[in-house]
């Protein structure tokens, strides 16, 4: 008799392709969704009603009046953001706070993962925006401007392109994470678009504690006890 299959999604990007794995019978298998699973996507209006609305901040369109440079930082291809979707909502607020499209550039923040080409930036992003802005991928090794020493001692080389913008911002998701509790959000900075010296010494440094996959709390009582309000994550 036969063990149990599991059908798995892969070439997120690229295809959305199916495969099937197969176990051994008499293994126990359970397929575990999380909440939320097989919710419909957000149409454009839900998009935009969301943006009218964010939590605990100013609107985008107010962020950006006044503003010169804007710099948008969204995520790689191992992230299942779907930034193509979100981007061109965030490039309609930003026009409404007055900021052109020359105004506007992007950046791809890897982290120390590989620099994304045009067939996976166009992936990622879309093809029009990429073919419109300025896109540039981020590298650890330079383009690095030093912003200081973290309580914890870590030293902070983010990219200078970012750091040179008035309006910053970023786009990504937040998911479970083995080795942080939750990933996504503040990652975008540190490792996304951080120098190899701030990354080393932030992942190597024993203060620093560290927090089952899923969990919040410990890490963030942890952090707290080490760091000032306000300092540098």
């Amino acid at each position: 008799m036969a063990g149990k299959r599991v059908r798995l999604t892969i070439n997120a990007f690229f295809g959305d392709d199916e495969i099937e794995i197969g176990f051994p019978e008499g293994w126990k298998i359970a397929e575990v969704r999380m909440a939320g699973h097989g919710t419909p996507a957000m149409c454009d209006d839900q998009i935009r009603e969301a943006l009218a609305q964010p939590v605990g901040t100013p609107r985008l369109r107010d962020l950006a009046r006044g503003k010169q440079r804007v710099c948008i930082i969204f995520d790689d291809l191992p992230k299942p953001t779907r930034t193509d979707r979100i981007a061109p909502f965030v490039i309609e607020e930003l026009h409404a706070g007055g900021i052109t499209d020359d105004r506007i550039r992007f950046l791809c923040a890897p982290g120390t993962h590989h620099p994304l080409g045009y067939p996976e930036l166009a992936a990622k992003l879309g093809a029009d925006i990429v073919d419109r802005y300025p896109v540039y991928n981020h590298s650890i090794w330079e383009n690095l401007v030093f912003k200081g020493n973290t309580s914890a001692g870590t030293p902070v080389w983010i990219n200078r392109e970012f750091d040179s913008c008035d309006l910053k911002l970023g786009i990504g998701s937040i998911f479970p994470h083995g080795g942080a509790g939750f990933g996504g959000g503040g990652k975008l900075i540190l490792p996304g678009i951080s120098g190899i010296e701030t990354i080393a010494s932030h992942h190597g440094n024993p203060a620093l504690a560290r927090c089952p996959i899923g969990q919040v709390e410990a890490i963030s009582s942890a952090r707290t006890s080490r760091r000032q309000p306000g300092s540098p994550a």
